[in-house]
């Protein structure tokens, strides 16, 4: 929908929705391994989100690209 709005740049969508399924797939396995994930859970959330807002072409702070 934001690529035929152009709000984002045009991007493989599959290619970018594989790539962050495997990165939190990776971060999410990370923190379960921790002895307490509780306590850095709410950060990673955060970074996370960041994370893959950029990979859609959103540039947090300063809205579409």
């Amino acid at each position: 929908e934001a690529l035929n709005r152009g709000d984002i740049a045009p991007q493989n969508t599959r290619l970018t929705a594989q790539g962050l399924a495997g990165a939190f797939d990776e971060i999410v396995l990370h923190l379960l391994s921790l002895p307490e994930p509780s306590l850095v859970a709410a950060a990673v959330i955060q970074e996370m989100t960041t994370f893959a807002l950029r990979a859609a072409g959103y540039e947090v702070g300063k809205g579409v690209l």
